[in-house]
């Protein structure tokens, strides 16, 4: 079973929101477009203006940067619904993060098919990733 989780944050590192939903069996690659998608339908929610997206799937990045055209088939659909999303940002960024930076969406993203649930939560972070904001807060990274 596959999972996708995201971590929001303002610009000094303050938790703002997360999401965690189990997607069933996927490849890893739908996994990480489905994962953006719903960064970025988040980020429009709450009517943020200026957003970064961190992945630590190059490719994902590349795409949603314009720099790569060849969209995979399985996840053509996810990353034109991904791009119909820009216009609602001044400013949308995107970065790739090494893995060992990514460990909050990471945890997420693990914890996803425990649930039959998509989960979200506002101001206050789950307990379960508490210590790893605050270590990336920090700027620690964690191994592979």
């Amino acid at each position: 079973m596959a999972g996708i989780g995201g971590v929001c944050r303002s610009n000094t590192a303050q938790f703002i929101c997360a999401f965690s939903e189990g997607i069933g069996w996927n490849y890893a690659l739908v996994a990480e477009a489905l994962a953006a998608r719903r960064a970025l339908l988040m980020a429009r929610q709450f009517q943020m203006k200026h957003v970064m997206l961190e992945s630590d799937n190059l490719l994902i990045v590349n795409l949603l940067k314009g720099q790569t055209r060849d969209v995979p088939w399985r996840i053509t659909t996810i990353i034109s619904d991904c791009r119909s999303l820009f216009s609602y940002f001044d400013v949308i960024l995107f970065e790739h993060v090494l893995r060992e930076a990514n460990s909050v969406a990471d945890s997420l993203a693990t914890k996803a098919p425990e649930s039959q649930h998509s989960m979200c939560w506002l101001s206050i972070p789950p307990p379960f990733i508490s210590p790893l904001l605050f270590a990336d807060a920090s700027g620690t990274l964690f191994p592979r």
